[in-house]
């Protein structure tokens, strides 16, 4: 059996979708690789994301970049959410609290994903990239999810080139996740591995 497509088409019009792609076109200055590694407008991977946030609540970007995709959900999910990211990437962390998401600017720090200590958390919503973590992702997943309240969601999003160049064509091959209960959905360029709590 292979790993379940999000139903991509299904949610979109209710969502907005013509208005999220007008919204992420729009904003098409604040996507390049060095501040949060999109050469074009990620509309696939934004609007696959989009279903898994259900609820309202505390989410973070482990690894945001300059917090658009943070921007987008909060945007576009229809709940209320309190955004907070962590990256190394200094500028990116700049353009994050200074433009993109001003209203929050506390909440965007110059952070490790490998050693940040959840201090804001638990969170309802965990996003962020296991391979940020690599080999140590069955720890750093065990971390997440002790800093998740319970109800929340940890979600994996993993880029297919991420998945090509680990050789691999599921995060379901990878041991480090077995036991944990983890569920893969493919979406549009990316694959998620996710958690309940």
């Amino acid at each position: 059996m292979g790993t379940p497509k999000l139903p991509f088409w299904s949610f979109s019009i209710k969502m907005g979708y013509m208005d999220a792609v007008k919204w992420l076109e729009n904003h098409r200055n604040f996507f390049s690789p060095e501040m949060n590694g999109y050469s074009n407008v990620p509309i696939g991977p934004y609007l696959s994301t989009l279903p898994l946030i259900d609820g309202n609540g505390k989410i973070i970007d482990s690894g945001c970049g300059n917090g658009m995709l943070l921007k987008f959900l909060i945007e576009f999910s229809g709940h209320s959410l309190i955004p907070f990211g962590i990256d190394l990437n200094e500028k990116a962390i700049a353009q994050a609290s200074k433009e993109i998401l001003s209203d929050y600017a506390d909440n965007f720090l110059v952070e490790d994903v490998k050693t940040y200590d959840f201090n804001e958390g638990p969170f309802d919503f965990i996003i962020t990239n296991p391979f940020y973590a690599k080999p140590k992702m069955r720890e750093f997943t065990e971390k997440c999810l002790k800093n998740l309240k319970v109800g929340g969601r940890l979600i994996y999003r993993v880029h297919d080139d991420v998945l090509k160049r680990n050789m691999i064509n599921d995060l379901g091959e990878l041991p480090d996740f077995e036991g944990l209960g983890m569920k893969t959905i493919q979406g549009r360029g990316l694959i998620f591995g996710i958690f309940e709590k």
